[in-house]
């Protein structure tokens, strides 16, 4: 992954900045966040759960844990290696290059 990707949209942003635009700072932290959550999941490790308001909050859905930790003001990402196979090009599937 060369270039950081754009997140995908959030109901919340739509009903937020409906009449006006979504300022600088919002947008780069979404940006962050889900690239955070693609490198990750490519060195195989996927994202599990979502720790906020003191418990736990379990979801398959990639896109409902990067909205849900982008909403929340403190959240815990609870990450687990990948068990099956994870394209690496004969690389260790934990290393960051």
């Amino acid at each position: 992954m060369s270039c950081l990707q754009n997140p995908p949209s959030l109901k919340i942003n739509k009903m937020l900045y409906a009449d006006r635009p979504m300022p600088v700072h919002v947008r780069l932290e979404q940006r962050i966040v889900w690239n955070l959550l693609l490198v990750l999941e490519k060195h195989g490790f996927k994202p599990y759960a979502v720790d906020y308001e003191e418990r736990a909050h379990v979801d398959s859905k990639k896109k409902r844990r990067y909205g849900t930790a982008v909403q929340s003001r403190r959240c815990l990402l609870v990450f687990a290696p990948c068990l099956g196979r994870v394209s690496t090009k004969g690389k260790s599937p934990h290393r960051m290059d």
